[in-house]
């Protein structure tokens, strides 16, 4: 097939890095498939030399306008388009008059949905596509009973992960990691992976990291990533995280509680930890959590969206109530005290990655999705 991928974000997180990797795997797999994005992007920066990205503006203003959209159909027709798929809401804006003049279009929905729809939402998911993508279970079930889209217009394509190093690798990084940044062999390390903002719970993680420190002094906590996005918001926020920090009772405890900053190789950091946290307020599914079973790390997760879906409470990982500081303390408490229940955490979210959340199966779950659409 002949795929273009929209994607307007101009920052970077789990959606942009998915949407390089589905499109890398669609050129190796025998398809050719290209990425429109904004020149001005940090999406574009990123992407490989490979992907052969399209540079045409989609934010804001250029959603609407008759310039962009004439450069969109020029690369529709002149490299024989046969399916776009779109990303986020200004993509699908763009999209639309494509999709009007019968161009095979596929949105995909990658953040949880509101359950209070008006008439116009339910409109514009039930005829703006010929499919949605739910990035989730939960958000199909929204789609279908809040939004009233058709249930065989809604593919659920979750979360996925490439395999994982060798053992050996894993350990080499382990202590590679654990070397740079001065923590001891036999520290029981608690990481929360991923942009910095105020909804994916890293006050809550901070907190509670406080509560266990008193009582373990084993127990390490590292935040690695960036804010991205709202700039100011997020950066303000991060100044607020420092402040927690710098008020802790014992200044002994900032040595064990940091920031490490972005990592472009999220290997080291997830074979740094012993234990990966999610404490999100919402989440659709979140790429950390494969990415951290995959790696034969325990997982503690918030009770949201997509996280159940992957995670199995005292199964594959522990489960605790958003923005609950109390529950998460405790989760954090029972794994930091019990080797052998983080061992047994670890290999089991491995086994079900490596059976269920494959990288390989979400793509061929998108192809299949993709030529459903050619076949109306």
């Amino acid at each position: 097939m002949n795929i273009l991928q929209l994607e307007s974000s101009l920052y970077w997180g789990g959606c942009e890095k998915r949407c390089i990797q589905e499109v890398a795997w669609l050129r190796r797999h025998g398809h050719n498939a290209w990425l429109a994005c904004d020149p001005r992007s940090q999406f574009f920066k990123r992407a490989d030399g490979e992907i052969l990205p399209c540079l045409i503006p989609v934010r804001y203003s250029f959603a609407m306008n008759p310039l962009t959209v004439a450069e969109l159909f020029k690369i529709v027709r002149e490299r024989k388009i046969e399916v776009v798929h779109c990303h986020e809401a200004l993509d699908s804006t763009l999209a639309l008059w494509l999709h009007l003049a019968g161009v095979p279009l596929v949105r995909s929905r990658h953040w949880m949905l509101s359950r209070e729809s008006d008439r116009r939402k339910r409109f514009f998911f039930r005829h703006s596509c010929r499919k949605l993508i739910a990035a989730s279970r939960e958000i199909y079930k929204t789609f279908v009973e809040n939004y009233k889209v058709p249930e065989e217009k809604v593919c659920v394509i979750g979360e996925g992960t490439e395999p994982a190093p060798s053992s050996d690798k894993i350990e080499s990084l382990r202590k590679e990691f654990r070397q740079t940044w001065g923590i001891p062999e036999d520290a029981v390390v608690f990481a929360i992976v991923g942009i910095i903002r105020a909804s994916k719970g890293h006050g809550e993680f901070v907190e509670a990291a406080f509560r266990v420190l008193e009582h373990h002094p084993k127990a390490w906590f590292l935040i690695v990533g960036q804010g991205n996005g709202n700039r100011a918001s997020e950066l303000l926020y991060i100044d607020r995280l420092r402040e927690q920090i710098r008020k802790m009772k014992d200044p002994l405890y900032g040595h064990r509680l940091f920031f490490t900053g972005f990592y472009n190789d999220i290997a080291e950091p997830f074979a740094g930890a012993d234990v990966v946290v999610i404490p999100s307020y919402t989440e659709a599914q979140s790429r950390v959590g494969p990415e951290a079973m995959i790696y034969g790390r325990a997982v503690i997760a918030s009770r949201v969206g997509g996280l159940p879906e992957i995670i199995e409470h005292e199964k594959t990982g522990l489960l605790v109530a958003p923005r609950n500081i109390d529950e998460l303390a405790a989760a954090m408490t029972m794994l930091a005290e019990d080797p052998e229940l983080r061992q047994r955490f670890a290999k089991a979210g491995r086994s079900y990655a490596e059976a269920n959340l494959r990288f390989d199966q979400r793509m061929e779950e998108l192809v299949s999705c993709y030529q459903s659409c050619l076949n109306r």
